[in-house]
């Protein structure tokens, strides 16, 4: 199937390597590069949804499906498939599994 810069597409993760993500949708994609920001590397888990686009003809993953539940605008949370929790909150605090780091560098354990 022909890839048009002009219908993205959703596709379900089936597997993930240092090769690229394979992904189920329309097609089959196999080896699809996946794109973060400048720092953030991942491979998506089986079953994380994403939104394939045209690069050169060949299609990229730009981003994933992600919750936001209790996240205020501007505030970062950065989930991995075995659980751990990175929130990076607007008051300036880190939250760590529920550890919180104040900007003073008090920690508050989990309650």
């Amino acid at each position: 199937m022909a890839f048009s810069f002009f219908a993205p597409r959703l596709a379900k993760v089936t597997g993930s390597s240092a090769a690229g993500v394979g992904a189920l949708g329309e097609s089959h994609y196999q080896g699809v590069p996946v794109f973060s920001p400048v720092g953030y590397s991942a491979l998506p888990a089986a079953g994380t949804t994403l939104l394939l686009m045209e690069l050169e003809g060949s299609p990229v993953a730009v981003g994933s499906e992600n919750p936001c539940q209790d996240l205020a605008p501007g505030e970062v949370r950065i989930v991995s498939a075995g659980g751990a929790v990175l929130e990076l909150k607007n008051t300036g605090e880190i939250s760590l599994n529920g550890l919180i780091i104040t900007p003073q560098g008090e920690m508050i354990p989990p309650r």
